[in-house]
């Protein structure tokens, strides 16, 4: 029996040639196919920006890490949504999955330098913008709760010390007028042991009141110095997206153009294999011809 012959380069080619008005119909039918793909699909809108994570003192108020974490929270969205009234045409969930959020240490990459980088998507530009400012306001409204909490317990503590440096000063006010009237003796140059015990009092409260006002004054310094942290920010004000990133026109059009490149040159092949090969093997009325 003889084996078929396998179809060359040179074969495919004149079949192609052959069947070109075949081949090219499928070619721009697919490609027509790719088209209207991209005058219906939904579109999906893209906005990314860069927040810097707040400082107190030298201190991040959040980790990166943690920051990026709950900006990707389902619990944080939809309190960022509610605060600013955003209104979404879907879940939260599936909005959840169209938040990303990463920490970027391209300054140091051994430590935390408190840079997230933030992208969402989503089907409207208005609507993009929207979701963007709620997530960054509501982290910026936290981190600011944070760093009145954090003055709010230096300011506090300044004035517990403030209070105490005043009662113990009083209190050594007062031993130093009991030591005084403690001094007069029947017998000069003889002190009586209340006026010894009362030095000694005011001896260790003075040592007292130097820690205090040590303490207070290093209060002082801290809350000065905090002054000169800064709030969570973004890099930049974002704006609406005025360009859409799915589907992407360039990849769409490739690839309809690759796969209708693929099928007009099968859709020739068989084509061909019909009138050749499947064709001869039958005769009239559907039944297959005897060959001798």
């Amino acid at each position: 029996m003889k084996e078929p012959e396998l179809l060359s380069l040179s074969d495919f080619i004149f079949v192609i040639w052959k069947r070109k008005l075949h081949a090219l119909l499928v070619f721009c039918v697919v490609m027509a196919l790719g088209v209207a793909y991209l005058a219906v699909a939904k579109k999906t809108y893209r906005l990314s920006g860069s927040i810097y994570v707040g400082r107190f003192q030298t201190d991040l108020l959040e980790e990166g890490e943690f920051v990026a974490q709950k900006l990707e929270d389902y619990s944080f969205i939809k309190k960022a949504l509610d605060a600013n009234e955003v209104k979404l045409n879907t879940s939260v969930t599936k909005l959840q999955r169209s938040i990303e959020a990463h920490v970027v240490n391209e300054v140091r990459k051994t430590k935390d330098v408190g840079i997230v980088l933030l992208t969402v998507e989503y089907d409207d530009p208005q609507m993009c913008h929207a979701i963007f400012k709620a997530l960054t306001d509501q982290l910026i409204r936290e981190h600011d709760e944070l760093k009145d909490d954090a003055l709010d317990v230096l300011r506090s503590m300044e004035r517990f010390f403030k209070m105490n440096e005043v009662q113990l000063q009083a209190s050594i006010d007062s031993d130093e007028a009991f030591a005084s009237e403690s001094m007069r003796s029947p017998q000069p140059g003889i002190a009586w042991p209340a006026h010894l015990l009362a030095r000694y009092a005011i001896a260790e409260k003075r040592d007292d009141l130097k820690q205090i006002v040590q303490d207070r004054h290093y209060l002082k310094m801290e809350g000065e110095a905090a002054t000169k942290s800064f709030s969570t920010r973004l890099s930049a004000e974002p704006a609406v997206p005025d360009q859409h990133v799915k589907p992407r026109k360039a990849v769409v059009l490739a690839t309809a153009g690759v796969a209708a490149a693929v099928l007009g040159a099968l859709w020739a092949l068989l084509l061909e294999l019909v009138d050749t090969q499947i064709k001869p093997r039958f005769g009239k009325g559907g039944r297959k011809a005897v060959t001798s």
